[in-house]
């Protein structure tokens, strides 16, 4: 599986979640699930992850991801604590797989295929663009059965 190459400032911003893998660090949200990409001074990026829980909450997480040194990994990225962040395996792998010329559909997994996430721009996806990406996501190898679709 190999990464797209991304054009950086073209992927900051905000992404809306389409549908995903089960996960653990997401079973409490529902709906409205984002992710925002700013870059930073030191040139990682700061990640930021919110949705509202199934109790009706607003919830974030700030994390960052710097740019990985593999053709299969886009970025590492980690929500864990700074003082853990000098442990390897407290960052994780994330590969875009695809993104559209206008970046505005995103598809990204990671190289066990554990995670799978479809990110739109906008916060519900037009439909076609979002059959055409389901299909490059089997042309990977992920089984769209496992699929969970936010609220």
């Amino acid at each position: 599986m190999e990464a797209q190459e991304i054009d950086l400032n073209k992927y900051l911003g905000t992404w809306y979640e389409q549908a995903r893998y089960d996960n653990f660090f997401e079973r409490k949200c529902k709906s409205n699930i984002s992710a925002k990409y700013t870059l930073l001074d030191n040139g990682s990026v700061e990640v930021l992850n919110s949705c509202t829980t199934r109790s009706g909450k607003f919830s974030k997480v700030k994390g960052t991801a710097h740019k990985a040194k593999s053709k299969d990994v886009t970025f590492k990225v980690t929500f864990a604590p700074k003082i853990l962040r000098i442990l390897p395996f407290v960052w994780a792998n994330y590969t875009v797989l695809y993104v559209d010329p206008k970046y505005e559909f995103a598809l990204v997994g990671e190289p066990s295929k554990k995670y799978l996430w479809f990110l739109s721009r906008a916060k519900k996806a037009d439909s076609e663009l979002f059959n055409r990406v389901k299909v490059i996501a089997q042309e990977h190898g992920y089984d769209l059965n496992k699929l969970i679709y936010p609220e």
